[in-house]
């Protein structure tokens, strides 16, 4: 009979939530006990133990397969490490086949490494992560009494990974079994082993958060975060328990069948790398448990799998993993064949998999949800996110697992958490859905290096106070030191609705800014004082209307021309002058990548509006400007069609359009990219320029990228496309480029019949 008359969804879930507790975990051990003597009243018990051993669990699945065909019934799956998650997937109710297929179509790379997509990062972040080579994050909340406070945090993390996108995944495939239960009441009952590093203790899950019990198993020492939960630190079983057999056989079972994939204990010569000395360690800490379990198994099952690493989860090693462990059965069928024979006869109950629900799969089919909850947050932050991801339900709803990754990464994108994951709380639809929000350290500090043949060196400085809170203020501070040195202060208030309230002032003093009016040159050192007010408007995710004034006081401290522009506009240009009005800004960023992006889009538009000079008077001024980039990709190459085009109703000396070599190199905003030229080039009051970059990667980092780009420019917009009123230019450039760990090492040679002469172009790091 049951031992539980009770549902496990129908208990208290804190009832579950408990540390290592000898008293309870006695009477966890008693109650499987009593369960395994009910089935063996009828027939001998069985437990299925799976080894940890990372990638390498793939075969555990092969025995998993075999069994079934062979009609063994499993009481009990115990497990470790990779064989935790594989074995509670399994106790969830999933044959061997499906979770051969689940195994097989994941993107391990993504589960294992975190990844985030980037077109789901605020704007703002994309411009600083473009810019900045080294990120420090520092200071945390602490909540007390609903009233934030910073406190120190170290900078160090305590894992290379924090497993958000595994446990998401797991998430996703325990529907119905996402509150906290006790494992018993699984379609199989289920028990998996991590390591306490606070008591050096094995924490044997019985009961409590399925998806944690799995997570915590498999944390892997330096690689993954640790689980932190109920003054626990928990982290790979394989530490105190790699193989639990001895656990299984506590627990009641008669016979054990044992998959073991782990690797033989390395020798002196073997030990090579990181990874070999974090498994090493593993392997000693759980030598002795790993030797009493062997003594108690039944059938041990071992596939040859030595050629292969924890991380060998590319396709390929996952089809021979797997054809290895049906290889290793095999050797096994005389064993298998004997219990079976033993079992014959006897009325088969594979445990109480008949009374339990499977679990839903959400990447197969949708589920029925009618209730949104967080945690880790303030119902002011709350309710910025609920109007950001637009899933509140009104009644009941389906919920897509795409639109559930979309929500994730909408919140990562926000970079107020270091981690985010959902549970879908509940074992009958419609369920509840609960983002767990963990908060990121609230500042950072920023740098950056380059080098190039036009400003020689730059360094880019940045500190963000409160820079990465959801709501209220944030302060910022920027360097940037070289030629063209900037000073920047600003602060931001970000309302509850997404609505950001902006001021900025900023000091530039430009020096050796040499510029051209073919086909004379001119040089002008000047300093600017910039401020700006805005408002900031962010009803798109991937998008920014910004709405403000600014002010632009600009002082001439040198100017070297030509003979030939003498008297001209720039020669008679007031020495100091002052410039305000309003303007608007619309932009867009969708890349994949910064640099060498394969897909996305990027779009800006703008308008400004200068009255007339505050201090010596000028001509009112108008500018548009528009700038427009796609990036169509495969495998390896990819082609980006361009735009850009600037219009200003005046000459008005600062805000002249401009054309220069790329963005690293920009002395004015509104500088617009133009291969084949060094120096900044001042051209017509209307300027138009397209044209298309076609790029190859070779290996990983190796780029080769040919631009070839058309330069239309006149005094008048209506004439720009009559060749006889306006100037037509064209550019030519080859680039090679290696995505270095600093930034883009890029070096072209180039040429345009602007100053028709060859080229050459060298620069590292990031644009800035």
């Amino acid at each position: 009979m049951m031992l539980y008359a009770m549902n496990a969804h129908s208990q208290s879930a804190t009832s579950y939530s408990y540390g290592i507790d000898p008293k309870r975990d006695s009477a966890a051990i008693v109650q499987f006990q009593k369960h395994m003597d009910s089935i063996r009243a009828e027939r001998p018990t069985v437990a299925l133990v799976l080894s940890g051993g990372g990638a390498k669990g793939a075969a555990h699945i092969s025995v998993i397969q075999y069994l079934e065909r062979a009609g063994i019934p499993i009481d009990l799956v115990m497990g470790t490490s990779i064989g935790g998650l594989v074995g509670g997937l399994y106790a969830c109710g999933y044959s061997g086949d499906e979770l051969e297929a689940i195994i097989r179509n994941q993107d391990w790379n993504y589960l294992l490494y975190d990844s985030h997509p980037r077109r789901f990062d605020a704007l703002t972040q994309k411009d600083y992560d473009r810019q900045f080579q080294l990120s420090i994050p520092y200071g945390s909340y602490k909540w007390d009494f609903h009233k934030p406070e910073i406190s120190s945090r170290s900078i160090l993390s305590d894992g290379i990974v924090q497993g958000r996108n595994i446990e998401d995944l797991l998430s996703s495939l325990t529907i119905g079994y996402g509150d906290e239960c006790n494992f018993i009441n699984l379609p199989i009952p289920f028990v998996c082993v991590a390591t306490d590093m606070v008591t050096a203790k094995p924490k044997v899950w019985f009961s409590g958060s399925l998806v944690t019990a799995m997570r915590s198993s498999m944390s892997i020492p330096g690689m993954f975060t640790p689980v932190k939960k109920d003054n626990m630190v928990l982290m790979d079983g394989s530490m105190r328990s790699n193989f639990p057999a001895e656990i299984a056989k506590q627990l009641g079972a008669d016979i054990i069948i044992g998959v073991d994939v782990s690797a033989p204990a390395l020798n002196a010569n073997q030990m090579r790398s990181m990874l070999d000395i974090v498994y090493q360690t593993t392997d000693v800490l759980g030598r002795e448990a790993y030797e009493s379990a062997l003594s108690v198994t039944d059938i041990y099952i071992q596939p040859e799998l030595s050629d292969f690493s924890l991380l060998s989860f590319d396709k390929e090693s996952i089809n021979i993993m797997i054809q290895r462990g049906q290889e290793a059965v095999k050797q096994h069928i005389t064993s298998i064949n004997k219990l079976k024979e033993r079992l014959d006869g006897i009325v088969i109950r594979n445990s109480h998999s008949k009374d339990m629900p499977k679990a839903v799969n959400l990447s197969k089919q949708t589920i029925n949800y009618n209730k949104i909850q967080f945690t880790g947050i303030n119902a002011k932050e709350e309710r910025y996110l609920r109007k950001r991801l637009k899933m509140d339900p009104f009644g009941e709803r389906p919920l897509h697992i795409l639109e559930l990754e979309d929500a994730i990464a909408t919140m990562i994108g926000t970079k107020a958490f270091e981690k985010v994951t959902y549970e879908i709380l509940g074992d009958t639809a419609p369920y509840t859905l609960q983002f767990n929000c963990y908060r990121s350290p609230v500042n950072q500090l920023g740098a950056s290096v380059r080098f190039d043949a036009v400003d020689f060196a730059s360094i880019l400085l940045h500190t963000g106070i409160n820079a990465h809170q959801l709501t209220g203020s944030r302060v910022d501070f920027t360097a940037r030191l070289g030629l063209n040195t900037v000073l920047r202060a600003s602060h931001t208030l970000r309302t509850g609705q997404g609505v950001d309230f902006g001021t900025e002032l900023s000091f530039q003093a430009a020096r050796n800014g040499a510029f051209r009016i073919e086909p004379y040159d001119f040089r002008i050192d000047f300093n600017r004082g910039h401020g700006d007010i805005y408002l900031s408007l962010m009803p798109w995710r991937m998008m920014i209307l910004q709405l403000g004034i600014c002010a632009d006081y600009f002082y001439r401290t040198t100017m070297l021309v030509d003979y030939g522009l003498q008297n001209s506009l720039f020669d008679q240009m007031p020495k100091s002058n002052i410039f305000a009005g309003p303007y608007a800004q619309l932009r867009s960023d969708s890349f994949d990548d910064p640099y060498f992006p394969t897909l996305g889009v990027q779009f800006k538009a703008s308008y400004n509006w200068m009255p007339r000079g505050l201090q010596h008077d000028s001509k009112p001024l108008h500018a548009i400007q528009f700038g427009y980039r796609s990036a169509h990709g495969g495998d390896r190459t990819t082609a980006i069609p361009f735009l850009d085009a600037r219009y200003v109703s005046a000459t008005v000396a600062p805000y002249v359009n401009m054309l220069s070599i790329n963005d690293a190199n920009r002395i004015l905003d509104q500088q617009i990219t133009f291969v084949g030229i060094n120096a900044p080039v001042i051209t017509s009051r209307t300027l138009v320029t397209t044209g298309f970059n076609l790029r190859q990667q070779f290996n990983k980092r190796h780029y080769v990228t040919a631009t070839a780009q058309i330069v239309m420019q006149s005094e008048k917009m209506k004439n720009i496309f009559n060749v006889d009123n306006s100037q037509l230019n064209f550019g030519f450039a080859l680039e090679y480029a290696y995505n270095s760990i600093i930034g883009p090492l890029r070096t072209n040679i180039h040429w345009s019949d602007l100053n028709k002469t060859i080229g050459f172009y060298l620069g590292i790091g990031l644009d800035f």
